[in-house]
This record gives C-alpha cells, sequence and structure tokens, in this order.
C-alpha cells in the first residue's frame, strides 16, 4: 500500500495550514521538522521554548477530541484528509484560546494541572 506517500499527503496539508494559522493568530508556534515527522513548538516572549504554552494548547485540543503528545506528530494510515480537516479545526480553536490567554496574561492561571515536562534528555 501506498503507505508513505499518504503520510507525506497528510503532513504537508497539517504542517503548511497548522504553520498559516498560527502566523495568522500572532502566535509565536509552529510545527518544526518536517511535514512526515514535525513537533509543535510554543515559544515565549523571549522566543525560548515554552512547555507552559504547548501545554495549554495541548489541553484545548484534547477538550476537542484531539491528542497530541509531547513528542512529534503521528499519523496513521487509517487517517484521512477529514481527519486532518478536523483536527485543523481543533487547533484553530485552541489557538484562538491559546491567543487570548496569552493577551491576558492568563496561561498559567487556564492550564488544568501541572505543564508537559520532559522525560528524556540527549
Amino acid at each position: 500500500k501506498p503507505v508513505v506517500k499518504h503520510f507525506w499527503k497528510l503532513g504537508n496539508r497539517f504542517y503548511s495550514e497548522f504553520n498559516k494559522m498560527a502566523q495568522e493568530f500572532g502566535l509565536n508556534m509552529k510545527l518544526e521538522g518536517t511535514p512526515l515527522r514535525s513537533v509543535i513548538v510554543c515559544r515565549d516572549e523571549k522566543n525560548n521554548p515554552s512547555l507552559e504554552l504547548k501545554s495549554l494548547f495541548c489541553q484545548e485540543t484534547v477538550k476537542k477530541g484531539i491528542l497530541f503528545g509531547p513528542g512529534a506528530v503521528m499519523y496513521s494510515y487509517s487517517h484521512s484528509m477529514k481527519d486532518i480537516t478536523e483536527t485543523l479545526t481543533a487547533c484553530e480553536k485552541s489557538m484562538k484560546f491559546l491567543k487570548q490567554a496569552i493577551d491576558k496574561k492568563q496561561v498559567s492561571k487556564l492550564l488544568q494541572g501541572n505543564p508537559i515536562k520532559p522525560v528524556l534528555t540527549f
């Protein structure tokens, strides 16, 4: 089966639309890496990676039925373009929430639980 071709098709769409959306919201976040293996990176006002910001974003996507882990965005051969569209819709709503939290300086207050923490360091 054309698994790799399918992953590239899904990944290219998700990667480009996610990054475009983040830029439109004025968020210092993006997918870094390649469309086939990328990582969501959120940066604070000093341009340092922020696990607190990423945690709030991920918290909000989970509420919308989308689970991102702390590592790479992963695709499955069973994922469809419809799944990518639904994921992007959840991301858009979560980015809007994150932008409002940043603007109101309420990120910590709105985070339910502890921020993501690295498990392995190399």
